[in-house]
């Protein structure tokens, strides 16, 4: 991740420079994007900058991933949302999908890399133990054209103020 180029200004350093690093990328490879983010000035988020950096990474590398296997005459979109919805860290990421998607026996897509194994194809599965330790939870909606991910962890009272 270069982190010098720091092209999105949330207030979130974390959020900044993954945002920054994979949304270049996908501008690289043509894929329009909308970004909404909207968070309180020094918030406190309720995971670690480690986790909330893994699970950004994860997220847009997969969505980045899922455009590139669509054919060129395809529109490749990522739209990323993040805000305070009712007292949640709300993290919706929705991408341009061929619909294609085998799921493991937990419901989550299963890795399309050729090196599957220990490095590979296990970054939702830990995200969804970052959500469940957090109190919070992840849903995916695969569908036929698109692909939605939503991460939605619960926040302390004094958080969002």
């Amino acid at each position: 991740m270069t982190t010098d180029r720091r092209d999105i200004h949330t207030g979130n350093a974390v959020i900044d420079a993954v945002l920054s690093c994979k949304l270049a990328d996908a501008r690289a490879h043509r894929i329009s994007l909308v970004n909404s983010v909207i968070l309180p000035e020094g918030m406190t988020l309720p995971i670690e900058d480690t986790e909330l950096s893994a699970v950004l990474a994860c997220a847009l590398d997969n969505a980045v991933e899922a455009c590139l296997e669509l054919p060129d005459d395809r529109q490749r979109y990522i739209h990323t949302t993040i805000k305070i919805l009712k007292s949640s860290f709300f993290l919706q990421i929705e991408n341009s999908s061929g619909g294609h998607y085998n799921q493991t026996r937990e419901g989550i897509p299963a890795t399309t890399k050729e090196r599957a194994g220990e490095d590979h194809g296990i970054g939702l599965r830990r995200i969804a133990g970052i959500a469940e330790r957090a109190g919070g939870f992840l849903k995916l909606c695969p569908e036929k054209d698109q692909f939605t991910f939503t991460l939605i962890l619960p926040l302390d009272s004094g958080d969002c103020t």
